[in-house]
This record gives structure tokens, C-alpha cells and sequence, in this order.
């Protein structure tokens, strides 16, 4: 799954952008599972970026779930 983090800067706020690709398997059963799996990726690339975010401003590592206000991008 060809993967990429990009960071830049723009007026003094850096942007990151993550993004992922990937083929499903198992031919037509897969093609029919794609969505549900594309959801569920962004989902867990979102709260990355989320737990990446408010790991910079805090300083607080993050275990196996969000905090609160990391989930809210607070």
C-alpha cells in the first residue's frame, strides 16, 4: 500500500497531508468490500493525523485511543 506524509508551511501554520492507496483482493467480492474498507481508512488516517496534532501541541503521548480533545481537533 503505496503510503505519503507531506508537511508544509503556509502563513506560519503547518499542513499536513496524509494520503494512501491501496487495491482490494478477492476479485468481485473485494471490488464490493472497497467502500466499506475506504471508509474505515480514512477514518484511521483522520484520527492519526488527529493523534499527530495533538501530540505536537501538548506534548502528550497518545496510547490506543484519542483523548477527548484530540477527537474534537481542539
Amino acid at each position: 500500500m503505496p503510503r505519503t506524509w507531506q508537511a508544509h508551511e503556509h502563513d506560519g501554520v503547518t499542513h499536513v497531508v496524509a494520503q494512501a492507496e491501496f487495491t482490494m483482493k478477492f476479485g468481485p467480492i473485494g471490488a464490493l468490500m472497497s467502500p466499506m474498507v475506504s471508509r474505515k481508512l480514512g477514518k484511521t488516517l483522520g484520527e492519526s493525523l488527529l493523534g499527530l496534532k495533538h501530540f505536537v501541541e501538548t506534548g502528550e503521548e497518545i496510547g490506543t485511543s484519542l483523548p477527548a480533545a484530540a477527537k474534537t481537533g481542539a
